[in-house]
């Protein structure tokens, strides 16, 4: 995926989650964005959190600069979620801090329980049993590569893809998580 910024909007090339608003035709109006994260994430007035490319994400700042569009810091509500599915261990403390900080984003315990037991199979497969083996950080966009069968450097073969319900459903609930992250200060 690559992006061009013009002077009315960005445009995608090749958006990968066929659900996107950008999927199609690509393009973003700057008057469709809401703010801009500081990982190269794009909060849509609509709700819609979409990537640019990690190497064009100076790119996406001096774009929002230019463009008025506020340039802020989330919470990261998935890479919180999706702690327990990183090649990695945290001890009760960190877990218990977790879980603070999604209660304070809206996303309480029993609800991050049923998140996470939800997207359990397909997490594992995704980041363990494919062999990526991250254990720094995944976030909305590996749920939604999980989703799609891609991983990183090649695709899953459509057999071995989880489901985890239609497409549009999916991205849709994914979004509405995402958009309960506060905004840091």
């Amino acid at each position: 995926m690559e992006v061009e910024f013009t002077s009315s909007g960005i445009v995608f090339h090749e958006y990968p989650y066929p659900p996107a608003s950008v999927h199609r035709d690509g393009h973003l109006p700057y008057s469709a964005i809401r703010e801009v994260g500081d990982w190269g994430d794009i909060w849509t007035q609509r709700g819609e959190v979409l990537f640019v490319p990690g190497a064009q994400k100076e790119d996406l700042a001096a774009a929002a600069e230019r463009n008025a569009i506020p340039l802020v810091r989330r919470v990261d509500v998935w890479e919180l979620l999706l702690e327990p599915f990183l090649d990695t261990t945290f001890d009760a403390d960190y877990q218990e801090r977790t879980l603070v900080t999604l209660e304070r984003n809206g996303i309480g315990r029993d609800e991050s329980r049923r998140i996470r037991r939800r997207l359990r199979g397909a997490m594992i497969s995704y980041n363990i049993t494919s062999g990526l083996w991250d254990w720094i950080g995944l976030g909305l966009s590996d749920v939604l590569d999980a989703k799609m069968g891609i991983r990183v450097g090649s695709a899953v073969p459509w057999w071995r893809r989880i489901s985890l319900g239609r497409d549009e459903t999916f991205y849709w609930w994914a979004m509405e998580i995402a958009n309960r992250s506060r905004k840091e200060t």
